[in-house]
């Protein structure tokens, strides 16, 4: 196997946009003891509470200026029904906060989801 090793991609025609990759990603199973199934670039996940995760980025992130993507679910084979956006919540280089809503809407009330999803983009 080869390993390709690049800062930057970018496409061959000139003036084209330029293409960005996922700095981080996991998928992890939030209820009773945290669980990560499968990852890039996260040494673990704290779990600070009810519905409150911390991902602990292994490689630091440029800085926090970085969109996350989170999505998560309260069963590990959601319905459609099941499934509800996860909150973002303190950015840092080195870890960003998750809390997933109870009622998958905006509500204060928190759940510990059994599918979590989260990737970082810069």
């Amino acid at each position: 196997m080869s390993t390709l090793k690049v800062n930057t991609i970018e496409p061959v025609t000139a003036g084209s946009e330029t293409y960005y990759l996922a700095k981080a990603w996991v998928n992890f199973n939030g209820t009773g003891t945290v669980a990560i199934r499968a990852d890039g670039n996260v040494t673990d996940i704290t779990d600070v509470g009810t519905g409150n995760y911390n991902v602990n980025i292994t490689n630091a992130i440029t800085d926090a200026n970085y969109s996350v993507v989170c999505s998560g679910a309260t069963t590990a084979t959601p319905t459609t029904a099941q499934r509800w956006p996860a909150a973002v919540g303190t950015l840092s280089t080195l870890s960003v906060k998750i809390l997933t809503p109870a009622d998958g809407t905006t509500s204060e009330t928190l759940d510990d989801f059994a599918l979590v999803n989260v990737t970082i983009v810069r």
